[in-house]
């Protein structure tokens, strides 16, 4: 009876934990790129251009909460903003 009981709030519990992990990493990588948008923004006020790669701009790049570099597509063309 008492496995059964154990066995019933682990399976509530797990993905309830499972499901809050993954509402925190997608908030802390919008934190991060509102981060990278800003540093973009303050690189292209600085040089008059976007950075090609995020490798331009100063300082270290966070990964993303999933210990993933983040991506950075330049659309050509587009000006700052």
């Amino acid at each position: 009876m008492a496995v059964a009981i154990g066995a019933l709030l682990l399976a509530i519990a797990v993905p309830a934990y499972q499901e809050y992990v993954d509402r925190s990493r997608a908030a802390q990588a919008l934190s991060d790129i509102g981060q990278l948008d800003m540093r973009i923004e303050r690189f292209a006020a600085d040089n008059f251009r976007l950075p090609a790669t995020l490798a331009e701009l100063p300082g270290d790049l966070p990964l993303d909460p999933w210990g993933r570099q983040y991506a950075y597509l330049r659309i050509e063309g587009e000006p700052p903003g």
